[in-house]
């Protein structure tokens, strides 16, 4: 019988806890963005998951994680203001995220 590999495509990220491990960091900055070089953890995680062929991303949270969807928005606003400010550097630090998150399904679970 010939064996068929199957290819994993879905990730589960849990992001519910309360950071009490981290604290008094976590109070003021959710864990999921703390940075690790210049990046926050959240955005090395999403590299990683989408460089392995993973193409649906759902994360487990709890209701207080509304930074984490609003960090995967597209601020239309903020690249049009640097647009205007010739803020190119930024501009593209920012549409790299957008590019990160093409080909991705992402969705929440509370």
């Amino acid at each position: 019988m010939a064996e068929t590999q199957k290819i994993v495509t879905k990730a589960l990220v849990p992001i519910g806890g309360a950071g009490s491990r981290l604290l008094p960091l976590s109070r003021a900055v959710p864990k999921e963005f703390l940075p690790l070089a210049n990046k926050p953890l959240i955005h090395i995680l999403l590299e990683e998951l989408k460089e392995s062929g993973i193409k649906e991303i759902i994360f487990l949270v709890t209701v207080s994680k509304h930074p984490l969807i609003s960090y995967l928005q597209r601020p239309r606003a903020l690249e049009k203001l640097l647009e205007e400010r010739g803020q190119k550097e930024q501009l593209a630090q920012l549409l790299s995220m957008q590019e990160l998150l093409e080909g991705l399904s992402v969705s929440f679970v509370v």
